[in-house]
């Protein structure tokens, strides 16, 4: 037998910010983005299997926690 369960679990995320840099007549900017480096479920490591397919389904939910992060700063 077998059953699907559907939970709400804590991510820890840890990511980088990359501020935008305008561009110049020298170096032509960049936009601001978000680098997740690590993703633990109630604090503990994940493989890198389930790290994968939680970006795959979830990047821009956790992109968007993750700069409202950073506006609450």
């Amino acid at each position: 037998m077998e059953a699907i369960i559907h939970l709400e679990l804590e991510l820890t995320v840890e990511f980088d910010a990359q501020k935008e840099e305008r561009a110049t007549s020298h170096y032509p900017g960049c936009p601001a983005a978000v680098g997740i480096d690590d993703i633990k479920i109630l604090g503990k490591e994940i493989s890198d299997s389930l790290y994968d397919e939680i970006i795959r389904l979830y990047e821009d939910e956790i992109e968007e926690a993750c700069w409202e992060e950073i506006k609450e700063g």
